[in-house]
């Protein structure tokens, strides 16, 4: 669990070595490999991140990434589906390949991921999965819905960033 200093500097790296793969028009696969190669150089396989990506098309086609985060769901009226992307997370192994899923969404559905700042427990996104499905009558394809539902869920003696990432198909 990074905080403080020891957080903030990789992040600073990330964001900036982001920014160059932008100026340099990579594609999703190729930024994430080269910031993993950058993260391994610089910090010697002691610090590691988890990623989580999106790319959306006109054509309705949905590319999703994950980095050893807890991977990507879809909630709508009738509960939540798990979208199992496995992988390790940056900064572990040189040879990093980013796995991911393409997929589209339905209307009046959310898709979403998070960060290890609201649950960390697979446990707990089981919990998340039954809270989401029990709640139907109320749902809401927002991210505030997505946002409530996770904070009922977090642990009171655990702290760390939150970061929610929603798409909602209306």
């Amino acid at each position: 669990r990074g905080k403080g200093l020891s957080a903030a500097i990789p992040v600073a790296v990330i964001l900036g070595l982001l920014k160059d793969r932008e100026k340099q028009q990579n594609t999703i696969e190729t930024a994430i490999e080269k910031i993993n190669l950058r993260l391994i150089e610089m910090f010697d396989y002691k610090v590691t991140s988890t990623a989580s990506a999106v790319t959306l098309h006109a054509n309705g086609d949905i590319f999703l990434y994950n980095a050893g985060g807890p991977g990507w769901f879809i909630a709508n009226q009738e509960g939540m589906d798990t979208l199992l992307i496995r992988n390790n997370p940056l900064g572990i192994n040189k040879f990093c390949r980013l796995n991911y899923l393409k997929t589209i969404l339905q209307p009046n559905s959310n898709l979403f991921t998070f960060s290890d700042g609201y649950i960390e427990s697979s446990r707990n996104i089981k919990a998340l999965e039954r809270k989401i499905r029990q709640s139907k009558d109320k749902f809401s394809n927002d991210a505030q819905f997505i946002h409530n539902m996770l904070k009922d869920l977090e642990n009171d003696d655990y702290t760390d960033d939150q970061t929610l990432l929603s798409i909602t198909a209306l």
